[in-house]
């Protein structure tokens, strides 16, 4: 990830959040503040992804969080710089993947021998998902996944 492009990231909205700041909810500023915020923030992420990735942290994310994934959001690496557990990120490539292939839960379950059920269940970490039926839905979608076993886990 380009360190310089999350550090202009980070500084836009830490300008942002500092007229959020200083101006009542109802000023112009503070509109105009918060649009831009938002349209920074969620131009190539999703505010499911958003939350989704919130969900799975292990502490509050933080401006540092948020710049690094609008730069992987925007470099189409949300799903490996995210600070979540190696489940969620692989839920998080899935779902994103299949949203790209324009394949519904139900087209990917029939391509890999689950239910739409199954999917959706992979897709929110309500279940677990074994290596090869992992190996299955990332071959479908064209996707591969690397657990770094060096780093700990969250």
């Amino acid at each position: 990830m380009n360190r310089m492009e999350v550090e202009v990231i980070r500084q836009k909205l830490l300008d942002l959040d500092r007229i959020l700041d200083e101006n009542t909810p109802d000023s112009e500023a503070y509109m105009e503040a918060d649009e831009a915020r938002d349209a920074l923030l969620f131009h190539d992420m999703t505010l499911r992804e958003f939350y989704f990735i919130g969900q799975h942290m292990q502490r509050p994310i933080t401006v540092d969080d948020e710049a690094k994934l609008i730069v992987a959001a925007h470099d189409n690496r949300l799903a490996d710089e995210a600070d979540i557990p190696a489940s969620a990120k692989a839920a998080l490539l899935i779902k994103r993947a299949r949203h790209e292939k324009g394949m519904s839960q139900t087209e990917l379950a029939g391509q890999v021998g689950l239910t739409q059920s199954q999917v959706a269940k992979i897709e929110n970490v309500n279940i677990g998902i074994d290596v090869d039926v992992l190996q299955k839905i990332l071959t479908v979608l064209g996707q591969s996944f690397v657990i770094n076993a060096g780093r700990p886990a969250v």
